[in-house]
């Protein structure tokens, strides 16, 4: 499959349509916790699709603000950068500015993922050469999804990597924005009276992680599978999704001339990108909040039988068995009869988004409700956790030493190592 047979789909037609003749409409209800990327926290809501932009925020380190302007401006210093290194074959400075990208993108361990694989790639003299082969794989006007054989990894970072090498606005496609696209696309099917067909494959856009999936605002939607890390054909399907999701922005950006009219071309990609990730921080937000989205009970996703550690709720009422992998497969545990994994994406997200001193009240609230701001708000916003569970986190959080708490009145007070 090529563009034009994409652009030719029946039901690519159909959501385009329906997107831009709704995205004005759209009410954003943005609930995002206050974290070293959203110092300020967002509480508010916007309508249109565009005024997800105005609320961007990813205050990386040596940032100002983390707005989209500057943010604009840094992936462009990123990308001039990456292509001239890579033009001249300065393999050295190539792979300096893809660390830069890493470390702007949140890359907590250089020592696994993208880093190690672009060194690899630079000790066999072969980075700058894989970034223009792969460059060249990915160009939304020439890709073919028959032909993605070439792009050997991609994760979290590495597409960031690729999508600020391109200059055509090949789209970032990470967890959130792919959680966004995915919602969305069931606003359409469900306008359309299509919830319970088969998804259609060119509008199948994959989780990268369980915990941010389209079914945290519809939870009887029918949803993609989740890419996993540990599949052979990772990349390919990785690729191919962060390609369509660059033919689809094209196509409804082409019929609308009007949204993000302010920007360049590659930009009004990007700034369409940034929405979907403002969005995807938590999919819930494009429900109405009238309308109670459940949390999800993460039990029994944790296939493990036996645990090596233990400790306690941080009250000392209940015993928490569990096992913690942090390269891998996050944290798995046990408490009471209950079993379930708080994977690897999710820790990393609250440790990222948490550094040092950063604190929390707990928030684990058993009704489900838990107050704004808390660990328990977090999951329950981000990832559509029941807060209760933030209970059992903080606990392994604090005896691995990754964290500490301490009582301020009646409520805990978690605060990160």
């Amino acid at each position: 499959m090529n563009l034009n047979t994409f652009s030719r789909s029946s039901d690519v037609i159909s959501f385009v349509s329906w997107f831009n003749e709704n995205y004005h409409s759209l009410i954003i209800n943005f609930r995002i916790i206050r974290t070293r990327f959203v110092p300020e926290g967002i509480y508010i809501s916007g309508t249109g699709f565009s005024s997800a932009l105005n609320h961007y925020r990813w205050l990386a380190t040596g940032m100002h603000t983390g707005d989209w302007q500057e943010t604009k401006d840094k992936l462009s210093n990123f990308r001039t950068s990456l292509r001239k290194f890579t033009k001249i074959n300065d393999s050295e400075f190539a792979l300096q500015t893809c660390a830069e990208i890493l470390k702007w993108g949140g890359d907590r361990n250089s020592n696994f993922g993208a880093y190690p694989f672009l060194y690899g790639k630079y000790k066999n003299k072969e980075l700058t050469t894989y970034l223009e082969k792969s460059s060249e794989t990915l160009k939304l006007e020439k890709s073919n999804l028959e032909e993605l054989s070439g792009i050997e990894k991609m994760n979290a970072m590495l597409t960031k990597v690729h999508a600020i090498y391109s200059d055509d606005g090949l789209p970032i496609y990470d967890s959130r924005v792919a959680a966004a696209i995915a919602t969305l696309i069931e606003m359409w099917r469900r306008a359309s009276s299509k919830e319970k067909e088969a998804l259609p494959p060119e509008l199948t856009f994959p989780s990268t992680t369980r915990t941010r999936r389209v079914i945290n605002a519809y939870p009887d939607a029918i949803y993609p599978h989740t890419i996993s890390y540990n599949q052979s054909d990772s990349a390919i399907l990785w690729a191919s999704a962060k390609v369509r999701l660059g033919w689809l922005i094209k196509l409804i950006l082409k019929d609308n001339p009007d949204l993000f009219s302010h920007e360049s071309t590659s930009e009004r990609m990007h700034a369409f990108e940034a929405c979907l990730f403002m969005i995807g921080y938590n999919v819930g937000c494009l429900t109405s909040y009238e309308k109670k989205i459940p949390s999800r009970n993460i039990s029994n996703e944790s296939p493990i039988k036996s645990f090596k550690n233990e400790t306690t709720t941080l009250t000392g009422d209940t015993v928490i068995q569990y096992n913690i992998d942090l390269i891998s497969y996050g944290i798995t545990c046990k408490w009471g009869k209950t079993r379930f994994n708080f994977e690897k994406e999710l820790i990393d997200d609250i440790l990222l988004l948490c550094p040092e001193s950063t604190s929390l009240p707990l928030g684990a609230n058993m009704t489900g409700n838990s107050p704004n701001l808390s660990l328990g708000s977090w999951l329950q916003n981000a990832h559509a956790i029941n807060p209760r569970w933030a209970s059992c986190l903080a606990a392994v959080l604090v005896k691995e030493n990754l964290a500490e708490w301490h009582k301020l009145g009646s409520s805990i007070i978690l605060t990160f190592k």
